[in-house]
């Protein structure tokens, strides 16, 4: 570690007291270790390398990049970010800041303010090297796409399925659930449906609305089978879009 490092975790780690506990703590179960590593706003290259993403997050993110998330390529890593608007959305923000907070450098920051008032709120990781991987099966020239069936039945769990229906999943009139999928191609969309139908047997349509854009409809029949797959995974604020 650099001198700097070293000494902006020793200022942090004052604040805490001292302890001769050996206990190992489950992941993200106590934010006191994200909590330090915050305080640090540059960490040293071989630190990055050590990040990884269990496999939950893996699907989060996933998830989260079937719809609102947004992977940013540096010069030499990649980072991760999602904006949503508040106060709304702000409970589903918070609860992927939590899950991502020990990737991260600092708490959600307003990210659009008009007249004072803050309209949407980002929360951003640092860059680092364990999310090439999911830039590189989500970007096509720069272009968002829905990745290759290997990573859809890998990562599309009900986590990230979850995370999807939050993010674009609306409830349709006369019952049924829409995902508002409106950046993907049509052979995209297709790919999602040809999952959704083997993997849960969920026989879906693509609509086509006039500005061109694709998306899914998952019929009413299927509305009680989404609830009990991702329902466990969703924050209570965002049940209302399976009109639970």
């Amino acid at each position: 570690m650099t001198p700097d490092t070293i000494k902006a975790i020793s200022k942090v780690a004052k604040k805490f007291p001292s302890t001769t506990c050996t206990d190992l703590v489950i992941w993200n179960e106590s934010n006191i270790g994200s909590s330090l590593i915050m305080w640090v706003k540059r960490i040293p290259l071989y630190l990055a390398y050590i990040y990884e993403l269990p496999f939950n997050l893996k699907c989060a993110l996933f998830g989260i990049m079937l719809s609102d998330g947004h992977l940013e390529k540096l010069t030499n890593f990649v980072r991760f970010s999602i904006i949503q608007s508040i106060p709304a959305h702000f409970e589903y923000l918070w609860a992927v800041f939590e899950l991502f907070k020990p990737f991260c450098n600092n708490y959600p920051a307003p990210n659009k303010v008009i007249n004072g008032i803050i309209i949407t709120v980002i929360v951003r990781t640092r860059g680092l090297p364990c999310f090439i991987p999911f830039y590189e099966i989500f970007y096509l020239n720069g272009i968002k796409v829905i990745p290759d069936n290997i990573s859809l039945f890998t990562y599309l769990t009900p986590i990230g399925l979850a995370h999807l229906v939050i993010g674009d999943g609306a409830y349709y009139r006369g019952g049924g659930l829409l995902l508002c999928t409106d950046s993907f191609t049509l052979l995209d969309c297709c790919r999602l449906v040809n999952f959704l139908h083997i993997r849960y047997g969920w026989v879906c349509n693509i609509h086509t609305n006039k500005k061109g854009y694709n998306r899914i409809y998952i019929p009413k029949r299927y509305l009680g089978d989404v609830l009990t797959v991702v329902g466990p995974h969703m924050v209570p604020s965002m049940l209302y879009k399976l009109n639970a």
